[in-house]
């Protein structure tokens, strides 16, 4: 019954056309929260199902992890040489390198108290798979996958996800999406049935992490519009929000908390913060910056969580090349005269006004002599998206000629009275230039 099952769903699946690509992919970087703060517990996961160095050739690549508090102060950093198909378990309170054969170095780091992000990235490696920078810091991508749990110990619970996974952009460094969003939202159950919550909120800015090519936090604060909106669809407003380099809360009214002790959603619904924006002038050095947000709660010793939704998100992929048109100059064309025929009727067939073939012309016009006009060069095949040169209808002819058409002349042969006329001057039809960049860098965490 289960394989029969699965053959059905396979079937199913492959019979629609996909549209959505897979996001639960191994990449080349990682990140996530981490609470080492009082009565709580994290726990990372890091494993190499992809791990291979293609410089080297060694089934292996180097993992540089960088752990930074809430209030941005560099923590620690340490090298795993995670081996193809291999796992590594971390407990914060006792992190250490890792080389290779898994021996683990003695020099530890120990982050109790502190609460903040963290970030992987998997470099190739050599032989010796001790520094990133042996073979040029190169990122591998599709090459690693993480986990995070964080435990809270006065409620017996715990939550976790799949750590958020980035990949490496054409000039190899690890890129964020190329999207602007309104808001985030994060789901929450009624507050005041929560035996614990805890709200992350964390930046991340291309080109600010600690090696080439990483990312790393945004240094600089960022405010945004909160408010709520419960199972009626009654909207609370709460005091806007600042994330420095992430911030840690509570959706438990309370002191200092985003929701504060003198309000309280009636029922279960989602928070919102909206706007985002700089909280101060201020210039970035580094690229684009992300936004993400992860709201983590325990009913009793139920644990749950869920990332954050975003609103509206506007994508900024660059503009395609537009299409360069040919111009007057690019291709000779020939000499345009009124009586040059472009269209050459099959013989025996003379071909009319009306494009029926076989029909004979209406009346007795007069022999013109025609000039002999030759091409002198292929007729162009039109661009896609090329409009026609305003005027030009060419006359149909009996037989379609695949081979560029050639202008016979003949004395005394009767020609149409309405014959084409090539545009003596090629129009180019104008193409949507590509969207400017606004000087200097712009966050793509703004709305529109």
């Amino acid at each position: 019954m289960f394989r029969l099952a699965f053959a059905l769903l396979l079937l199913a699946t492959t019979a629609t056309a996909q549209t959505t690509p897979v996001t639960e992919v191994n990449t080349a970087a990682l990140t996530g929260p981490f609470d080492q703060s009082p009565g709580r517990v994290t726990y990372l996961t890091i494993s190499g199902p992809g791990a291979f160095s293609p410089t080297s050739r060694l089934p292996q690549v180097l993992v540089h992890l960088t752990f930074w508090s809430d209030a941005c102060q560099h923590l620690a950093d340490l090298e795993i040489c995670l081996t193809k198909d291999d796992s590594a378990v971390l407990d914060l309170s006792d992190l250490m390198s890792i080389a290779l054969d898994n021996e683990r170095l003695d020099s530890s780091f120990d982050l109790t108290g502190y609460r903040g992000m963290w970030t992987a990235h998997a470099f190739e490696s050599d032989e010796r798979c001790r520094d990133p920078g042996d073979l040029g810091y190169r990122l591998v991508p599709r090459s690693i996958a993480g986990t995070w749990s964080i435990a809270d110990l006065a409620s017996n619970g715990a939550f976790g996800d799949r750590a958020t996974g980035l990949e490496v952009d054409e000039a190899g460094d690890i890129a964020v999406p190329d999207e602007r969003f309104e808001a985030v939202d994060v789901a929450f159950f009624a507050p005041d049935t929560l035996a614990a919550s805890s709200l992350a909120v964390w930046t991340v800015l291309e080109r600010g992490g600690d090696f080439p090519h990483e990312i790393g936090p945004l240094r600089v604060p960022i405010a945004a519009r909160a408010s709520t909106f419960d199972s009626q669809e009654v909207r609370l407003s709460l005091p806007d929000v600042v994330v420095g380099c992430s911030l840690f809360s509570s959706l438990i009214p309370g002191v200092g908390n985003v929701i504060p002790e003198f309000a309280m959603p009636a029922s279960s619904g989602f928070l919102r913060l909206s706007s985002p924006r700089f909280a101060e002038e201020t210039t970035i050095s580094g690229g684009d910056v992300w936004l993400y947000a992860y709201h983590g709660q325990m009913l009793g010793p139920f644990g749950t969580g869920n990332p954050g939704s975003y609103v509206n998100p506007i994508s900024l992929a660059p503009t395609p090349t537009p299409i360069v048109l040919p111009t007057a100059s690019a291709t000779p064309e020939p000499t345009p005269s009124p009586a040059a025929t472009l269209a050459t009727a099959t013989p025996g067939v003379t071909a009319t006004p009306a494009g029926s073939p076989g029909g004979t012309p209406s009346g007795s016009p007069t022999p013109v002599s025609t000039p002999s006009v030759t091409p002198s060069g292929p007729v162009e095949t039109p661009t896609p998206g090329l409009s026609p040169t305003p005027g030009f209808t060419p006359t149909a002819s009996p037989t379609a000629s695949q081979a560029p058409p050639t202008a016979t002349p003949s004395e005394g042969t009767p020609t149409p009275g309405v014959s084409p006329t090539p545009s003596p001057v090629s129009t180019a039809t104008s193409t949507p230039s590509p969207t400017p960049s606004p000087a200097g860098p712009t966050p793509t965490i703004f709305g529109p």
